[in-house]
Parts: C-alpha cells; structure tokens; sequence
C-alpha cells in the first residue's frame, strides 16, 4: 500500500502499527461567505493514546475534487472545534488499517457539491462503512448522523441542515 493520502511531512508512518483507542469527531467553525450555505467542516482524530492521534481530514481542493490528508497530531482533538462527539472502537485496529480500509474502499476518491460541501457525509459514511463491518460500537452511524445533521455555531443553537453530497461519487 503507498498511502499516498499521509501527508509525508506531517505522517509519522510508524503510527500505521498503533492501535486505535476511539474515534473523535470535530466541527470547526467555518467562515461564512455569502455565496454559499453556513457550515461546519469536520475531521477525524484516530485517538492512539491518551496524548496523540492522527487526524483524517477530507477537505476540497481543485475542481471540488476531495484530498484527504492523514496527519500526526501530539492531541486527541481540535482545541478549537465547536463541537465534538466521539465513537468508540469494537475491535482494536490499527492507523494502518484504516489506511487499509479508506484504500480499499475508494474513499479517498470524493467529490464535492458546488457548495463545497461534502466532509459531513464523507465522515458519515466511512461510519456507516466501519459499524457495517461491527469495527465501531452499534448504533454508532445512527449517533454520527443525529449530530453531523446540525450547523453548530459559535453562542448559538444548533441548526438542523440537509447533509449534501455529490450524487455522482464513484463509492456511492
């Protein structure tokens, strides 16, 4: 496997071999522009230890194209998120075998709507994906999807919002 998605300069490869402990889930607050929806874009943190995890982030780039970056971080989640949520772990697996799974199901191949949006349902379904394969505690996609389903914004109620994505991707 090449995980060409590890960030070579923010991916120490010997975390492939640690065990994921839990899986933290995280909204950032997100700049509003006028031409597209309010948001939040979320990330992963594979948490290995009670101090360090790697972060899964799948973001837009060029052409609403999905890059997603694997990267080591010395925290357990973003210290400016807006809302956290965690999942646990049924089986122990490893970095490396996420890496595995996100390579072997196509999920580094993801594409954006036009709103650039798409990080809520690529973190939905790469839950949905891992509880289907009994890796996360049951029950777990439906929890992920209650709480990916709102808008979190900084003092304010949380707003339920449609979760978008590309009707055209490739691992639908």
């Amino acid at each position: 496997m090449d995980y060409s998605f590890c960030s070579p300069v923010r991916f120490n490869k010997n975390h492939l071999w640690r065990k994921i402990k839990k899986i933290n889930v995280c909204a950032y607050p997100n700049r509003n522009s006028p031409e597209y929806p309010a948001t939040n874009h979320w990330v992963m943190f594979l948490q290995y230890s009670w101090i360090s995890s790697v972060k899964v982030d799948m973001h837009p780039s060029r052409f609403g194209r999905g890059s997603l970056e694997l990267s080591s971080k010395k925290y357990t989640q973003a210290d400016r998120a807006i809302h956290t949520f965690s999942l646990e772990v049924e089986q122990r697996f490893t970095i490396g075998d996420f890496a595995d799974f996100i390579d072997e199901c196509r999920l580094d191949e993801y594409y954006f709507t036009r709103e650039y949006e798409g990080c809520r349902y690529w973190i939905h379904r790469v839950i949905e994906i891992l509880g289907g394969e009994d890796e996360l505690q049951a029950g777990s996609a439906k929890s992920a999807w209650d709480s990916l389903s709102y808008y979190y914004a900084d003092k304010e109620e949380p707003v339920l919002r449609e979760i978008k994505y590309n009707k055209t991707e490739a691992w639908g």
